[in-house]
Formats: structure tokens, C-alpha cells, sequence
């Protein structure tokens, strides 16, 4: 995810920035797909849950080290989850909020795995 230099601070890998650009071109070509109609209402969807629960999980190592370049990723990724969030008002409140909350789920569930990890190694290194 990050890691530590011999100074103590995180760097966010270079690895994380390409998984954010796998995670938009997935986002462009479900949208498009949508848009053309080769996707299903039901299926977009889905595959909208499960790039929020994506976004989530790499946020975390985003958010480990806040910089400018991070926010540039963060910042339109909650835009655009505000949006859609919006846009889905005339579907039942369960649907609107799923994506919101599979988002959440992977940010907590994945910060407490990286405490967790962080806590372990301290006291394998003490």
C-alpha cells in the first residue's frame, strides 16, 4: 500500500496511481457500455457497486499520506459519488445509498486492516 521511508514517513507507491488509472479507464468503459445500451440497468449497476467498493479500498492508501496529487485523485472521485448519488433519487433509498455505503465499507474496512498491519509490525520490530 504505502510504504515507510527510513525517516519514518509514507510514500504512496507507484503502484497505487496505476491502479487508479485501471480503476478509470473500468469507470469510462462501464459508462460508455451503459450509454450504449450493451449493459443492462440491473448490470451497470452492479458493476457501479463494485468500482465504489474498488474506490474505497484505494482510498485508504491515499488517505494514509494526504498530499496534493492524492486529493487530485480524491476530490472528483466524491464529486462524481455525489453526483451519481443525486442522480439515483428517483430509485428506492436502499439503491441510492448501496454504492455509498459498499464505498465506505471498503474505506473502514480496509483503514482498520492497514492499522491493524501497522500495530502488528511495530511490535514484531519491538
Amino acid at each position: 500500500m504505502a510504504y515507510s521511508k527510513s525517516s519514518g514517513t509514507h510514500e504512496t507507491g507507484a503502484w497505487v496511481y496505476i491502479a487508479w488509472l485501471l480503476w478509470l479507464a473500468a469507470v469510462v468503459g462501464v459508462a460508455i457500455q451503459t450509454i450504449q445500451g450493451a449493459l443492462d440497468g440491473l448490470l451497470s449497476y452492479l458493476l457501479t457497486q463494485g468500482l465504489a467498493f474498488a474506490a474505497g479500498l484505494l482510498s485508504v492508501p491515499l488517505l494514509n499520506r494526504v498530499s496534493a496529487p492524492n486529493l487530485l485523485i480524491l476530490v472528483p472521485v466524491w464529486l462524481f459519488g455525489g453526483w451519481y448519488s443525486l442522480m439515483s433519487l428517483k430509485l428506492p433509498t436502499f439503491w441510492v445509498l448501496a454504492p455509498l455505503i459498499c464505498y465506505a465499507s471498503a474505506l473502514i474496512g480496509g483503514g482498520v486492516v492497514v492499522g491493524l498491519w501497522e500495530r502488528a509490525r511495530r511490535r514484531k520490530i519491538s
